[in-house]
């Protein structure tokens, strides 16, 4: 039997593969490592962080071997008593202040499990200062030529290693638009070394149901919601870019009066952030419109796509250079209306010809309500759902993202 390649996949984030806990990156990981079990083309070995349901989920894969990252309890504890000094000093600090030892910790772990291997190829996922794993240890020497990056979002800078980024074997991409707005230290880069590999879920979770509504009732029994509403969706983090305070404004001025909006993500107001401006002026918002929002909570991965086949419309509001949302994919594939925006990357997957893309401008939420209005009144027909629908089943699925994916590494 042929050797099969060794190809290790740095995700090391603060969560982890398998997904048990959800993140767009980490759904894409695992679902390369369910379709290699399929094509059995090479030997996966997923570097993550350490989860006990991750662990035991694990298990099941048989072509991929996963190195899970333990942080110690004193080293949380540090950065617990870290973060809050640093709060004391600047009240507004970001997210990722919380975990500063954790983040060395976990790269040092990193650097230790790359020397005691000799993988064909290391994929980094999306997090530049996972690439200081290779400053230590030999590391860089001996995978020079084998290392490559891969950007869901804009490379924030460099973290000391412009000279390892610059020796990408590749440089891989959500978009187009991506590739075209890369940091100034890597504007020689290589085009030939720069490669798009468009995103695609697994459609044997996302796709229409037409036979079985009993998910679809349960849900409407569940969230109090009539067969008789008109039910849009929004899937995300709230915070500014995602444009979750422009959908609640156009929302409260549709003419519409049996619109109800759901809102599927982790529990509301349960961020560091809950003091800011925006998080007040949201709050404000959502409680003059209580009987007609509605707060999902944390909704599973693989539940999500009951969520977008029970929605007439999925809603993505992207105020900010949207690398490529998945939830556009996802609703899509589910025959779900979408409405979403142009910016960033967002064209490349949902033109026009599929669905309703707004500019984002001083009129933006005024158009929002409108559109969301002519779209109530105005319904695709069923027949025009599902053709898009088989269309992006066929283009953006799992199979074919493992393809493109696999692919990139077939090549010199």
């Amino acid at each position: 039997m042929k050797e099969l390649k060794r190809i290790a996949i740095v995700t090391a984030g603060p969560l982890p593969v398998p997904a048990v806990k959800g993140g767009a990156v980490e759904n894409i990981v695992e679902n390369l490592v369910k379709e290699n079990e399929i094509e059995e083309k090479v030997e996966f070995h997923i570097i993550s962080v350490y989860d006990a349901k991750a662990e035991l989920i694990s298990n099941r894969y048989k072509l991929s071997k996963f190195h899970f990252i333990k942080t110690p309890n004193y080293i949380k504890s540090m950065d617990r008593k870290l973060f809050f000094l640093i709060r004391l000093i600047k009240k507004h600090t970001k997210k990722s202040h919380e975990i500063i030892l954790e983040r060395l910790h976990i790269v040092n772990a990193i650097s230790k499990i790359l020397k005691q291997n000799n993988f064909d190829e290391i994929i980094f996922e999306n997090s530049a200062p996972l690439l200081l794993s290779l400053k230590t240890r030999g590391n860089y020497k001996k995978y020079l030529g084998k290392y490559s990056y891969h950007m869901h979002n804009k490379i924030s800078g460099s973290y000391g290693c412009k000279n390892i980024f610059s020796n990408c074997h590749k440089i891989l991409s959500v978009s187009n638009f991506m590739l075209q707005h890369l940091p100034d230290f890597l504007s020689n880069f290589d085009t030939k070394k720069k490669v798009v590999v468009k995103n695609g879920v697994d459609t044997e979770i996302f796709r229409p149901v037409d036979d079985d509504q009993s998910k679809s009732k349960e849900l409407l029994s569940k969230y109090h919601l009539s067969e008789h509403d008109f039910i849009i969706m929004f899937a995300g983090r709230l915070v500014p870019e995602k444009g979750i305070l422009e959908l609640v404004n156009a929302f409260e001025n549709l003419h519409s009066k049996n619109a109800k909006l759901l809102i599927i993500g982790a529990p509301f107001f349960d961020t560091a952030a809950n003091d800011s401006d925006y998080m007040k002026q949201l709050k404000s918002k959502v409680a003059q419109l209580k009987d007609k929002i509605i707060f999902t909570g944390y909704v599973p991965y693989d539940e999500i796509a009951d969520y977008y086949r029970l929605a007439n419309l999925s809603v993505v509001p992207s105020m900010w250079d949207d690398p490529a949302p998945l939830t556009n994919i996802e609703a899509l594939c589910c025959g779900t209306e979408l409405l979403t925006t142009n910016r960033g990357g967002i064209p490349e997957y949902a033109s026009p010809d599929y669905a309703t893309v707004l500019n984002v401008n001083n009129e933006f939420t005024h158009n929002m309500s409108q559109a969301i209005d002519n779209i109530i009144n105005n319904p695709e027909s069923s027949k025009e759902k599902l053709a898009i629908s088989n269309h992006f089943l066929k283009t953006h699925n799992q199979s074919q993202y493992y393809k493109d994916f696999i692919s990139v590494f077939d090549e010199n």
